[in-house]
């Protein structure tokens, strides 16, 4: 129960990060995304959720593939590995591999045995038969590509170059399936799960390199074939499928998904030696608090009241850029006493600034946005440090503040 409140919890970070940017249908969307792949059911434990967390956001640009001139809408998250590549042959009653072994090699198969020539010049020996001569690559191939699968016991095989013709032919007779030309990225994340690295070419091969596959399929998406696969090591891991009608639009939501799981690394780190979790109240409502706060404890005879007071018209500057943000074009001298006066206000009421209306106004618990405390600890620090550097300074050139309630009675005409 601990680890699904703090997943829920979670996810109204990712609202926070995403509500300023996109729509509510892609904001839907990218939930639908991350909660598989932030979130699997194999996780237990709050310290898996951790790592997972921060493998994920290492390696998401790997797990995600796109697909362009489709629907957004189209985009997935699925379990496993997605591969941006078909099989080079695929049997008519295919539908899926179940608990096999796989091999994965940066090479290809036969490739620097076959082509790669326009000319050649071939010398027989007196006592070799031109046929014999001939015959003599291609069956030591054969040789070679049918003792690594016996002994592998490889159905699937994942190659970073191309497959030749001859060794393709012998794979089918095999049995065995093998994507060509993967990406070297996605081999060695595939290989690194289970603590390998990738075999440099098929003849350095052993057993011991073989890896164990949950389960393998083709996975169609808008009449792309990808090839999806399952690993024992890595159960609990998820890749992204992201579409849309441009790449430019893959990329951008593709981002902004890499910009919640930082977000969701991050509050992971807000972690207390107790073990509880820090994640303040967004909108503005958190640092519009402690400016009450600050303003409370302050009177006019305390020797550190110029220091208080200005740090607390620094943390109500960032309240009002929020507002400000949220009103492109819109702000008057009414609706900024609107906002100082909520800001102001002498109750403890939870007040905070709506992204999406512009409006001020009491904090409800299912609307407000939630932020790392880490996030708002740096932000807090930038204060003190500009804070800092103004006490510092032999001379002040200027000081502005806040408009009061008397300065802006202003009329509707205005705005």
């Amino acid at each position: 129960y601990t680890t699904l409140f703090r997943s829920i919890e979670c996810f109204r970070l990712l609202e926070t990060c995403w509500s300023n940017s996109h729509s509510h249908s892609l904001i839907r969307l990218l939930k639908d995304i991350a909660g598989p792949l932030l979130f699997p059911s194999h996780i237990a434990t709050f310290s898996q959720l951790c790592k997972h967390l921060e493998y994920v956001k290492r390696n998401l640009p790997v797990l995600t593939q796109y697909v362009t001139g489709v629907s957004v809408q189209t985009s997935l998250a699925t379990k496993g590995f997605v591969v941006d590549r078909d099989f080079i042959h695929t049997p008519p009653d295919f539908r899926s591999l179940e608990n096999f072994r796989f091999i994965v090699i940066l090479s290809g198969i036969g490739d620097h045995w076959e082509g790669g020539c326009l000319q050649a010049t071939l010398k027989v020996p007196s006592n070799v038969s031109l046929r014999t001569a001939m015959e003599f690559y291609p069956s030591q191939l054969r040789s070679l590509v049918s003792k690594v699968v016996q002994s592998t016991a490889a159905k699937l095989i994942l190659c970073g170059g191309r497959i030749t013709p001859t060794a393709a032919q012998v794979l089918r007779e095999l049995g065995t399936l093998a994507i060509e030309v993967v990406p070297e990225d996605l081999l060695y994340l595939i290989a690194g799960i289970g603590g390998r690295t990738p075999g440099t070419s098929l003849d350095v091969i052993s057993e011991a390199d073989a890896m164990q596959g949950l389960c393998c399929d083709l996975l169609v998406v808008s009449q792309m074939r990808f090839v999806r696969l399952e690993c024992l090591d890595a159960s609990a891991l998820s890749s992204v499928v992201m579409c849309g009608p441009t790449m430019g639009c893959c990329r951008e939501l593709s981002q902004s998904l890499l910009n919640g799981v930082k977000m969701a690394s991050m509050w992971c780190n807000s972690v207390t030696s107790n073990g509880y979790l820090l994640s303040l109240p967004g909108g503005g409502a958190w640092e519009i608090l402690l400016a009450k706060r600050l303003d409370q404890l302050t009177s006019e005879s305390d020797a550190e009241y110029i220091t208080k007071r200005a740090l607390q018209k620094g943390l109500l500057s960032i309240a009002l850029g929020l507002y400000i943000n949220a009103l492109p074009g819109k702000l008057s001298r009414k609706k900024m006493a609107d906002f100082y006066q909520a800001a102001t206000s002498k109750d403890d009421t939870l007040v905070w600034v709506d992204p999406t209306t512009g409006c001020v106004g009491k904090a409800e618990h299912e609307r407000l946005p939630l932020e790392p405390f880490s996030t708002q600890l740096l932000l807090v620090q930038s204060v003190l440090n500009l804070l800092g550097q103004l006490l510092r300074m032999d001379s002040m050139l200027s000081v502005s503040r806040l408009p009061s309630i008397k300065d802006t009675v202003d009329s509707d005409s205005d705005e």
